[in-house]
């Protein structure tokens, strides 16, 4: 089999509202189905909404902090994030808040959203950059850990108080 390499570049302009629609719908439905792998996220996966997600897509959209990528006209996938300083230092770090391939045909646009966060992280002058999932599963952990070479993973804890 012949493999070719794909060049993805960033859209250079924001998302109209029909596609964010599209993309907030897709993103919910996958969100939905990644949680039932796990009982014990039955009751957040119940809270996902479509126009949250909207919402929260366009907001980032608005200021600058969502990234948004095609193959041609095909949109591949985005990723959002934000610059902050955490509470215990004057430094900024870069936060994940999204990635996702919306191209089921696509492989490798997570490393290619590792590469990019890192990139940011550099032009902002971040001292580390903060990632991860709410939805955790094995291939996110090996994109993380095994290739995006970073060597820090800690837990985090949720206590679900609505069913």
């Amino acid at each position: 089999m012949e493999v070719h390499e794909v060049t993805i570049e960033r859209l250079s302009r924001r998302l109209k509202p029909e596609e964010l629609v599209a993309i907030a719908y897709e993103y919910c439905n996958h969100i939905r189905s990644e949680g039932t792998k796990d009982a014990r996220l039955a009751p957040l996966v119940l809270s996902v909404s479509a126009s949250s997600i909207y919402r929260s897509l366009e907001e980032l959209d608005r200021s600058g902090n969502l990234e948004v990528y095609i193959c041609g006209r095909q949109i591949i996938g985005i990723l959002g994030y934000t610059i902050a300083s955490p509470w215990w230092s004057e430094r900024k770090y870069l936060e994940e808040l999204c990635v996702f391939t919306i191209a089921d045909n696509f492989k490798g646009f997570g490393r290619k959203a590792l590469e990019r966060f890192e990139q940011l992280a550099i032009e902002n002058d971040c001292m580390f950059v903060a990632t991860g999932s709410a939805f955790n599963s094995k291939v996110v952990e090996n994109l993380y850990m095994k290739k995006g070479g970073y060597q820090y993973n800690y837990p985090g804890y949720v206590k679900v108080l609505l069913p």
